[in-house]
């Protein structure tokens, strides 16, 4: 008998019982069914599991430096639980369109937000602090002035480079170059011409051109000036008389008569126009030896009375005489300004400009744009009475003496590579540096769409 008559090859076959039936249309059908459905599960999921998942890559990195597995996945387990409930993608392809399913389900589902969520735009503290800075930044540049990178923009690049340069040689520099650009912008602020000197002497020659206009008023006739008026010598009066009657003898009594005498219901407009520059006199005066207080009553009573000239051109209806007189008052009051704000070198100071625009006095223009950069930038705005060589000799001994010790020739390039460094920080170039970058508002659907992304390619 043959030994192999009683063996049955199928049955002893051991990979018979993995052997599969083709599946039937109908259950193929179904099959795609449900992996459609875990598309739309993974797709819904995504965002929260990519949370999750966040989380338990920081614990696992924490229980791995203590000596643990730090194996925890909450997308392996999220799979296998939809492994018990929808088909498992096999081949590639399944796998393929089951994630870009999962993508275009996600794609058209409404991004979780916030009960209270941030205005269109929003932007932290620190972006608006740069956005500010920036701004100033530009408008100083527009100007035509320079700022010391790090002024504005402490980077590491803007630090080791004015380390190089030097940082107080490059401030010094800046302020040099700052203030021909604070004269040239006085000046077209005074309508004069940038290319003649601005000096006191012509600051006062343009005031007294200025003050023709006001011949015009002369012959304009009686003015009322009323309660209006008083109202104003009353509120230019109210410090010193307040202080004379608790402290007498306190402030001058000359000065206080001398505004009380102008208290009148009217007056002839040419005694006005002589007034005026009797009490603008005065308070020029008063200003010179110390007397803020008195200076600015005087001044405050000269610009009543102008504004009581303005009514009464107002009334008569003389446009030419109005716009005139207005033009000319401006100017004159810009000229003493800039009068105010000039040192004894002849510079015009800044930081002066920068004190009446903290005290709110009305500046308008090239002159507002001078303050705005001293109240910004008060180092780069500083006035030196004194200019600064390119090459310093400090620098040239400490060359010479260097490359003396090192017997190394290329030291004595030291002080150049220093001066080119500062001209390269206050050019085009380097004042790009000097504004700080701006991180942008954050959009919603960043961070949903980098959540997604990373929960498909898990799978």
């Amino acid at each position: 008998m043959n030994p192999y008559d009683q063996f049955d090859a199928k049955a002893a076959n051991p990979y018979d019982e993995f052997d599969e039936k083709p599946r039937t249309t109908g259950q193929e059908i179904g099959r795609q069914a449900g992996l459609a459905g875990r598309a739309v599960v993974n797709a819904v999921a995504s965002i929260p599991l990519a949370a999750m998942e966040f989380g338990a890559g920081v614990g696992n990195l924490i229980d791995r430096a203590r000596g643990g597995e730090g194996n925890v996945s909450f997308q392996r387990t999220f799979d296998r639980g939809l492994d018990t409930v929808f088909p498992a993608p096999e081949t590639t392809l399944e796998k393929g369109v089951n994630i870009a399913g999962s993508a275009i389900v996600g794609s058209k589902l409404p991004v979780p937000g916030a009960k209270n969520p941030a205005p269109a735009g929003y932007q932290n503290a620190a972006q608006l602090k740069a956005a500010g800075t920036a701004a100033k930044v530009r408008a100083a540049q527009e100007a035509g002035y320079v700022v010391p990178p790090t002024t504005s923009n402490p980077t590491a690049t803007n630090k080791i480079l004015e380390g190089v340069a030097g940082k107080i040689a490059t401030a010094q520099h800046a302020s040099l170059r700052n203030a021909s650009t604070t004269e040239r912008l006085a000046s077209r602020g005074l309508g004069m011409s940038e290319d003649a000197p601005l000096t006191a002497d012509a600051v006062q020659a343009l005031r007294q051109e200025a003050g023709q206009a006001y011949e015009v008023v002369r012959r304009v006739g009686t003015v009322e000036l009323g309660e209006k008026f008083g109202a104003a010598v009353d509120k230019a009066l109210a410090v010193a008389t307040g202080a004379n009657r608790s402290f007498p003898g306190l402030v001058d009594e000359t000065s206080l008569a001398k505004i009380e005498a102008l208290r009148k219901p009217s007056a002839d407009s040419s005694d006005i126009v002589d007034a005026i520059k009797i009490v603008r006199e005065l308070s020029d005066k008063a200003y010179r030896d110390g007397s803020k207080h008195i200076g600015g009553a005087y001044k405050q009573v000269a610009a009543a009375l102008e504004s009581a000239l303005d009514d009464k051109l107002v009334q008569m209806g003389d446009k030419g005489a109005i716009e005139a007189f207005r033009s000319a008052r401006t100017l004159i009051a810009k000229s003493h300004t800039i009068e105010s704000a000039m040192r004894k070198t002849g510079n015009v100071s800044p930081a002066k400009l920068a004190s009446d625009l903290a005290k709110q006095k009305p500046l308008s223009g090239e002159i507002k744009q001078i303050a705005e950069f001293g109240r910004d930038f008060p180092k780069a705005a500083r006035t030196l009475n004194e200019s600064f060589p390119g090459l310093s000799p400090l620098d040239a001994y400490a060359a010479m003496g260097t490359a003396g010790v090192s017997k190394n020739p290329l030291y004595l390039g030291l002080p150049f590579v220093r001066l080119g460094a500062r001209n390269v920080l206050l050019s085009s170039l380097g004042q790009r540096l000097a504004v700080p970058s701006q991180g942008g508002p954050l959009n919603p659907e960043v961070a949903a769409a980098l959540a997604q992304t990373n929960s498909l390619f898990r799978q």
